[in-house]
């Protein structure tokens, strides 16, 4: 495996809800939102159109969030992309707190495959082709920030800012810090469970 950005990693291995919390102690979890709840049924909805064969749906649904870091990070692929957000939706609590993570990243990915894509910095800029018609996307897909950002938006069906071609290190923590604020206001504190007998 590929080495996964510190930020993330970091966030992947200390949230209890994604290490699995086998510990007797309370680990929080993630409060399901009115919003997240619309946009993973919105995610379930568009899955079934594109991925029409089972074997296909079930080989997105088995990814794991160090995949998921991997391919936001590393693949410039943007049909890749699009699997990950519908895995995301289905795994909001699980990615959450490492998409935030990403959210200061410096790390330009790149772009392909993206022929109904519109970013429209991307297209002034010449990094990207206008097909005429498209998915006007507001985040530059072409970095790990702004990739997390939209999918932050997609899963959660909130908004906490833009991460664009150009933004600052200033201007993605600014955004960072909106969504750590968001995760901190909707994180629950599970109850204890019983330690096990050996």
């Amino acid at each position: 495996m590929k080495f996964l950005p510190l930020i993330a990693l970091a966030c992947l291995l200390s949230h209890p809800v994604l290490c699995g919390a086998d510990a007797a102690p309370a680990a929080p979890a993630l409060e399901a939102t009115p919003g997240m709840k619309r946009a993973r049924n919105k995610l379930k909805r568009d899955f079934q159109l594109p991925f029409r064969k089972a074997d296909e749906r079930q080989r997105i649904t088995a990814f794991t969030p160090e995949y998921v870091i991997k391919e936001i990070t590393t693949n410039k692929d943007f049909r890749s992309l699009f699997q990950v957000r519908f895995w995301c939706g289905e795994n909001q609590a699980r990615i959450i707190p490492a998409l935030i993570g990403l959210l200061s990243s410096k790390k330009t990915v790149g772009l392909t495959d993206s022929a109904d894509v519109i970013i429209w910095k991307r297209i002034q800029s010449g990094d990207l082709k206008f097909s005429g018609h498209g998915w006007v996307i507001a985040d530059d897909l072409f970095t790990a920030s702004g990739r997390s950002s939209w999918l932050l938006k997609d899963i959660t069906g909130e908004a906490h800012g833009t991460i664009k071609m150009g933004s600052t290190d200033k201007d993605r923590r600014a955004v960072q810090q909106k969504w750590q604020e968001w995760l901190r206001k909707h994180s629950v504190k599970a109850e204890p469970r019983p330690a096990e007998n050996p």
